[in-house]
């Protein structure tokens, strides 16, 4: 996946964990297929979408979710603005997904992309259903 970057301060939450639920119905996504996610003041992060993975309508700007039903996965973006310091954000994003259910910690890794984005890795936990996988938080 290749993502955009549109504004420096924004940061991504990338998760990726297998037997997570998601409501279908489900689109499947195409060669050269782009994802944008729009922050609340309108600034937009663009993504080279995952092909063959598919993905569900979502109310949300901020974030999306791609489903790859063979092998059981789920890779969800979130899109975050205003952060002033990488390190406390990327904490408090691990909290917050914590309070809905999907524990997180840092590995101590971390992560660049082709397009400029660098972050931290982490692994991903969903308890109850006994999953688990790789996320990271890039900016």
């Amino acid at each position: 996946m290749k993502l955009t970057q549109t504004l420096p301060a924004a940061v991504i939450a990338v998760l990726l964990a297998g037997t997570w639920a998601v409501p279908a119905p489900t689109t499947s996504v195409g060669a050269h297929e782009k994802g944008t996610l729009t922050t609340a003041s309108g600034t937009t992060v663009s993504f080279d979408a995952p092909r063959r993975w598919s993905t569900t309508p979502s109310t949300s700007r901020t974030s999306t979710a791609y489903t790859r039903t063979e092998d059981d996965q789920v890779l969800t973006l979130s899109v975050i603005e205003g952060s002033e310091d990488f390190d406390t954000t990327a904490d408090r994003v691990l909290r917050q997904k914590s309070l809905s259910g999907t524990s997180a910690a840092f590995d101590g890794g971390r992560i660049t992309s082709r397009s400029g984005f660098s972050g931290k890795s982490c692994v991903a936990i969903k308890s109850a259903e006994k999953a688990t996988g790789p996320c990271a938080v890039v900016h």
